[in-house]
């Protein structure tokens, strides 16, 4: 195995020669050489060219008897991030020329290619030098290149490139890809949900940044601060769920489960390269028809973070509530978490394993619960008002905490549920108990914690 070196030195102030051995690939049939800042030429460089013209001299060679096209591109038009998605999709060099600005084809029967050219341009871009094997769509085995880059109107930095970044033309394009972004048939279009699910990963969003706005307007009204901080733990928990479910419902946050053969242990992540077949001029020859339609299972990584953000601030202010001592906070927050990150574990192990990380998940749901119990006596203590609020809040963790468990069977444990159904089952009991906890919170808690200015009971 080859290791890459990448060698930059400039031989004379308006040179800068980049020597590479064994670069990486950069896709499936790619390998990016080099990048080059070339500042604004005017028409007076261009009448002497090999003299005050930028210029890019060319020399790679490859290994064995592979040939190599070289393409030069620069910043305009999107143009690296399509090679990256046509290289990853293993698109033919067809597709990659459209939008090239030259295309050097290699030397009949040779595994070298050479060039040399100069560049113009009324702004400054970025310009990149490619190695593509368009034969055998494999990558460059790239044994050496040479590239010299001759800047007789710059240092050869990159700053003039980076200080105007946001130009008119990529805000333009920025707003262009946005607004296609906001189309019905983008937005409502998840791997391993129907339309049915994404509404309803909205509307729990929806519910949840109105809650959200509400508690913010009553908390700004409010003088007494114990009673304000508890509506500041109600509004905390109400967009922590908005904005979860806003990344769920985009499409973020998820990683995509593709069954593979029979029986229910049979799931792997799906390789976006088998499932895309490309279009009609650029066909992917590694789409396979059978493995894109197989059933698709959607794993929410999000979800996991709303419950771990969730349970420590229900559970911080719950001992608030209680007047609950530091070694017993510590000790349920401890489980809590461990609690979650049992289930992240369940759910993304494909293999029989995720059930372990159940059984775990369910000991310290038990050991949770068990905490939980033991602030009763502390509530008591207060007020009747206090055992009410907390026996609501306990109720909500305790019962949503149980029914998630419960859920996992059938829907991330088998996946005999559908992808909507995960959805829809698990937003429910999200949307309750967080509900449940944030309304107890903000309307129902007398405070007797040392952080909140007490209140009677």
């Amino acid at each position: 195995m080859h290791m890459p070196s990448y060698k930059r030195s400039n031989p004379t102030p308006q040179t800068t020669l980049l020597e590479l051995r064994w670069p990486l690939c950069a896709g499936k049939h790619t390998s990016i050489l080099g990048s080059f800042c070339v500042p604004p030429t005017t028409p007076e460089m261009e009448k002497k060219p090999k003299t005050m013209l930028p210029r890019l001299s060319i020399d790679v060679a490859a290994a064995g008897e592979q040939e190599l096209t070289i393409f030069l591109l620069n910043d305009e038009d999107d143009s690296m991030t399509r090679l990256k998605r046509d290289s990853f999709e293993n698109k033919s060099c067809s597709s990659i020329a459209e939008y090239a600005e030259v295309v050097v084809p290699p030397t009949p029967g040779s595994n070298k290619v050479s060039t040399s050219r100069s560049l113009t341009g009324s702004q400054a871009h970025m310009w990149f030098v490619v190695a593509v094997d368009c034969k055998t769509r494999v990558c460059p085995n790239v044994t050496s290149a040479n590239i010299t880059f001759f800047h007789p109107n710059s240092d050869g930095s990159r700053e003039v490139c980076t200080s105007d970044a946001i130009s008119l033309e990529v805000m333009r394009a920025a707003m262009v890809e946005g607004w296609q972004a906001l189309s019905i048939r983008n937005v409502l279009n998840i791997s391993g949900v129907t339309p049915l699910g994404v509404v309803v990963l909205y509307l729990i969003f929806s519910l949840a940044t109105i809650a959200s706005i509400l508690l913010a307007v009553k908390s700004k009204g409010e003088a007494d601060l114990s009673k304000r901080e508890l509506l500041h733990a109600a509004f905390y928990l109400s967009t922590i769920l908005a904005i979860c479910y806003l990344t769920m419902a985009t499409g973020n946050g998820l990683a995509v489960l593709r069954k593979v053969g029979s029986g229910s242990s049979k799931w792997a992540y799906s390789n976006a390269v088998m499932a895309t077949p490309g279009d009609h001029k650029h066909p992917n020859p590694f789409y396979d028809e059978a493995y894109a339609r197989a059933r698709t299972y959607p794993f929410f990584y999000a979800r996991q973070v709303e419950w771990l953000l969730t349970s420590w601030i229900s559970l911080h202010f719950l001992s608030d509530v209680v007047g609950a001592p530091p070694a017993s906070r510590q000790a349920v927050l401890f489980c809590a978490t461990l609690r979650v990150l049992c289930d992240f574990a369940a759910t993304s192990v494909t293999g029989g394993a995720r059930w372990v990380f159940w059984v775990l998940e369910c000991l310290f749901l038990l050991a949770c619960i068990l905490e939980l119990n033991a602030f009763k006596h502390l509530a008591m203590r207060r007020s009747k008002h206090v055992t009410s609020s907390y026996q609501r809040i306990r109720h909500a963790l305790c019962g949503g905490w149980a029914t998630q468990a419960v859920l996992w069977i059938p829907c991330a444990g088998t996946k005999g549920f559908s992808g909507d159904a995960d959805v829809v089952l698990y937003g429910l009991v999200d949307a309750a108990s967080v509900g449940i906890v944030a309304v107890t919170l903000a309307f129902g808690a007398h405070v007797h914690g040392v952080s909140l200015r007490s209140s009677s009971g």
